[in-house]
Formats: C-alpha cells, structure tokens, sequence
C-alpha cells in the first residue's frame, strides 16, 4: 500500500493538509571511524573523511561503502552539494580538495587559497559557493574552488562554520563567540548576545533559523539569525572533556534537529527544538552527525564507526500563489514522491510536471496555471 499526504483544494483554498509520525531507528553501517560527515539533501550519498585516512562514499544510504582516490591525511571537515557530487574536504596539514564526481576524482586548490591549519568547511547547495576556515581567517570561493579570497575575522578555535543554501549567509562559532555573514563571508558581524558566547551550531536552508548546543547550558535556537535566542529543553550538559556536546545539525526547514554528545548518546527533535527525545544508541566519542533535507535520513561519526537512522519521510505540501498561478512546493524528500491531482478525492492522476529545485530552501517547486490547478492534490510515495 502506497503511504501518502494530502492537500485539498478548490481553486486556490486550501482545506487541511495530513501529517504522521514514525518511530526512529539507528543501524551501525561502517566500522570507518571518520572525522567529519557529510549527506546529500535526499540522503542517499553519504560522505566521510578520516582523520589520518581516506574519504569514503556511499551512494546507497549506506549499506555499502567506496573508498575514493583522496589522499590519506588528517582530514578536519567534509562538505558537499544537494546532490552529493560536489564535495569539499579540509585537511589540518593545510590541503584543500575539491571533487566534482562523486569522489571519483579529486583536485587540490590549497595553491590557490591562503591560510594552514584547516580545520572547517562548508558547501552551498549548488557547491559552487564554499568557505574553509582556519584558526584566523575564513576563505570563501563563489567558483568550486577554482580560486579563494581570504576574509580575516577574530582569532579564535573554531569548532563549527554553517551556511545558508545559496550561500550568502555563513556563521561561525568558537566556544567564546559567534559570527555571522550576510554577503558570503565578505563581512563579519559579531553577535554578543550569545548565551555563554557560543558552541556548535547548526542552520536551516534561509540561514534565518538557527541552534546551538552550549554545553554548560543546553541547546538555543533562534529564528532570526541569532538575534535572539530560546532555551530549550534538551539537556544541560556538564562542561568536562568526558561530556559536552559534539555536533549538531539541522533539517533544511529547520524544524528536525539531532545533536551528538562526546562520550555520550544522541538527542533528537522534531518541533523546532522545543522537546527532543533521547536515541537508542550506544555510548560511543561522537564525532560528526548530518541531516538529509527532510531530516528523515541522519548519518552519525564516532570512534567505533558510522550510524544511519531512517524515518519515513512525511513531506508537508504547501502552495502560494503568483500572477494568479499556483506554486506547489516541498521539501526535497529522501524517499521518491510523486504529486497527484484530483477533481473528487476518488480517481488520482499524476501532474506530470517536472518540479524544479528551488536552490535557496531545498524546495521541489512546481507552478500550475489557473485552468490546471483547480481540485485536490496530494504526495504519493513511489
């Protein structure tokens, strides 16, 4: 049987839209103990880097692993495009490289860029964007990192860099402060409002949403890019080097959040940060944890290996109108969706429109004239 969500409209009304919930599950895929992860937005490529190692690729959610032909080093950080296919990896030795294929082939652009000690990196959606920090400067790259432009910012250690989908928007937390840029790292704000002055953070697609874990304190969101920010109920960790929080990562809507804990478990929320739920996992040195689009697919780093959970992926249909024609969007799913069209909610039809990617919030965006978008329409699960 087919699972699906439905939206029902006539003319441009919208009536309700339906909405489930499913149980989460982890499975140990990878006795790899990597560095860093990274995943594409429909979580089937899965990336991850090995400090004193490889990188290796995953193209099918992790059930198997491919060593690629990057070099054994101390990699720091891995990032990559919507699709996976474009990926960067930071090295502490100061190397920079840049695949374009998956990890098939590899490039070093560290000529081209200036800095050492590369500990940070992050990837717009289109990876064409791309920003690598070390411990006094952040490089940004709007060409794939053909060439780099070095933006000096506060010396600090820095332990997370996030950006937005299209890139424009970067932040950059130490455990003392946080910094934010809104022109691709061109210019650095510095946000002093931040409890306890920062830690690891993580971003939805718009840049607007925000959380960081603080390990004296919890874990803060903010939906106005840290402007302001809310406490919420996830636990309140001693600051020791045998418990804080490791890393955190965020759905692309924002509203799915998972963060692990160094030498502890991971914890989980699907409201935005409000509760979070404590994971069936073992207590492992966490190291990395990413989110595909949705959030319905998360790939974890430790010590002892790689960890995959899998939910069903409940995409939530929305619509706006525009010069009097209808945009269906929504998130890009991690399971195949197919939208449907009905006149009497009794005999479906497929819209056998191509939906676009919509690059700044990992939307598939589909416009309808008036005269085709009248009745009721609903997401199937292929």
């Amino acid at each position: 049987m087919k699972t699906w969500l439905s939206v029902a409209m006539i003319g441009f009304d919208l009536f309700g839209a339906g909405n489930f919930a499913f149980a989460q599950t982890w499975s140990h895929v990878s006795a790899v103990s990597a560095r860093s992860i990274s995943i594409s937005a429909d979580g089937s490529k899965i990336i991850a880097a090995v400090y004193g190692g490889g990188i290796y690729v995953s193209t099918n959610f992790g059930v198997s692993w491919t060593l690629t032909s990057a070099p054994s080093t101390n990699w720091t950080a891995i990032a990559s495009s919507f699709d996976g296919n474009k990926i960067i990896a930071t090295s502490y030795n100061g190397g920079i490289y840049v695949s374009t294929n998956a990890g098939i082939t590899w490039t070093n652009s560290e000529t081209n860029a200036p800095g050492q000690y590369r500990i940070l990196a992050v990837s717009s959606s289109d990876g064409n964007k791309l920003a690598v920090a070390d411990y006094f400067s952040v490089s940004t790259s709007t060409n794939s990192g053909a060439s780099w432009v070095s933006n000096p910012v506060s010396n600090q250690k820095w332990v997370s860099l996030i950006s937005s989908a299209d890139g424009s928007k970067l932040a950059i937390a130490s455990y003392p402060t946080l910094y934010i840029s809104t022109n691709s790292g061109v210019q650095w704000r510095l946000i002093t409002n931040v409890p306890t002055g920062g830690g690891v953070i993580a971003g939805a697609a718009d840049g607007n949403k925000l959380a960081m874990a603080v390990s004296q304190e919890g874990i803060y969101t903010s939906v106005n890019s840290g402007a302001t920010w809310i406490l919420t109920s996830a636990p309140i960790l001693t600051n020791t080097p045998a418990s804080y929080w490791q890393a955190i990562t965020s759905s692309s809507d924002g509203r799915k959040l998972a963060a692990t804990i160094f030498n502890g478990g991971i914890y989980t929320s699907t409201d935005f940060g409000v509760t979070w739920t404590s994971n069936n996992v073992p207590t492992e040195n966490w190291s990395g944890i990413a989110s595909s689009a949705d959030g319905s697919i998360l790939a974890a780093a430790s010590s002892a290996g790689i960890w995959i959970s899998q939910s069903t992926p409940t995409p939530q249909l929305s619509f706006t109108t525009s010069n009097n024609n209808l945009l269906l969007s929504w998130l890009v799913p991690s399971t195949n969706f197919v939208l449907q069209q009905s006149l009497d909610m009794i005999s479906w039809v497929n819209v056998t429109n191509t939906p676009a990617l919509n690059f700044t919030n990992l939307n598939d965006e589909i416009t309808l004239s008036p005269s085709g978008s009248g009745g009721f329409f609903r997401l199937v699960a292929q």
